[in-house]
């Protein structure tokens, strides 16, 4: 059977999802498919399985990077909002020697209850959001994978339920997802997770707050070591209760570092973000001098969570 052919036409050089076809017939004989006119893009064969992707040149790496701005602005996001994060270490760690994954913390006063709030928010790799020791959705890995030095996505979260007057705290975590070396050591968007946020505030007295991503944040390490296809190491040891709460003490974190924009452009995520669809426990276990390994008894996509606690050996 010959291989699907389809012809897209592409609003924009940029938009690359939720493009839809353009009325003509799909043919399964490639001899019979419409050749693309200028401004349309075909889909066609990839390489076979278990090819590798040519390696982009490092001419080839440096125009593409010389094209991403220093700074990104989009309707959510205004110029003061800017990116931050850890700084890429030199040289590039191997797989699984990464930095911990870094919690970014901010402090705010409000004057009065808020009347409406909205946390825009965009990452290159995963985050898990908190204002007050409160998760500010269920979504779990988000944002999705994109074409990182192309397109960041971004979420706008009603959190209005989670600010009250007086002090505040917003926390973000920051996970690896594909974007520190899984496409490999020289792939043009590899770099350590960043962060983009913009937090917008309607007190009841009228007043308004706005609080963004910038050199005012603290950031600490956390207690995970992440990486895409070695899985995730948690040290409980390392962990810092009540770090996205008000009367937590960071004066030993040091102030988050800004970064140049790591992506042409950041669009809202259209699609629905992963939510928990089920959750159940072992079948199995397993013990031996290297640990317990507990089997699920198939192949679920989510996290587990251990109900048992033991004391660190030193």
């Amino acid at each position: 059977m010959s291989p699907l052919h389809a012809v897209l036409t592409l609003p924009s050089p940029d938009q690359t999802c939720h493009v839809h076809l353009d009325g003509r017939p799909v043919s399964r004989n490639p001899e019979s498919a419409p050749r693309p006119a200028t401004g349309t893009a075909a889909a066609v064969p990839g390489p076979s399985p278990g090819a590798s992707p040519p390696s982009p040149s490092t001419e080839d790496r440096a125009s593409r990077l010389s094209q991403v701005p220093e700074r990104v602005t989009t309707h959510e996001f205004d110029a003061t909002a800017r990116w931050i994060g850890r700084d890429n270490p030199v040289p590039r760690p191997s797989p699984g020697g990464h930095p911990p994954a870094p919690l970014l913390r901010r402090d705010f006063r409000l004057a009065d209850r808020p009347e409406r709030a909205e946390l825009h928010i965009a990452a290159l790799g995963y985050y898990v959001a908190e204002i007050n020791g409160r998760a500010v959705s269920d979504a779990l890995l988000d944002p999705p994978p994109s074409q990182y030095d192309r397109t960041a996505y971004s979420r706008t979260i009603d959190v209005t339920e989670l600010l009250r007057e007086g002090e505040n705290t917003l926390g973000v975590v920051l996970g690896r997802s594909y974007v520190s070396g899984v496409g490999g050591p020289d792939a043009v968007w590899a770099c350590e997770p960043r962060l983009l946020a913009r937090l917008d505030i309607v007190l009841r007295n009228g007043g308004t707050r706005r609080i963004v991503s910038d050199r005012t944040w603290q950031m600490a390490d956390g207690p995970i070591r992440d990486w895409m296809f070695l899985g995730e190491h948690y040290d409980a040891r390392a962990e810092e209760p009540g770090w996205t709460t008000p009367s937590y003490d960071a004066s030993s974190w040091q102030a988050a570092p800004e970064q140049p924009a790591p992506t042409r452009s950041v669009v809202p995520a259209l699609m629905p973000p992963v939510r928990i669809a089920d959750t159940f426990g072992p079948v199995a276990e397993t013990r031996s001098q290297a640990g317990t390994r507990t089997s699920a008894g198939s192949r679920p996509a989510g996290p587990g969570q251990p109900s048992r606690a033991g004391v660190a050996r030193r």
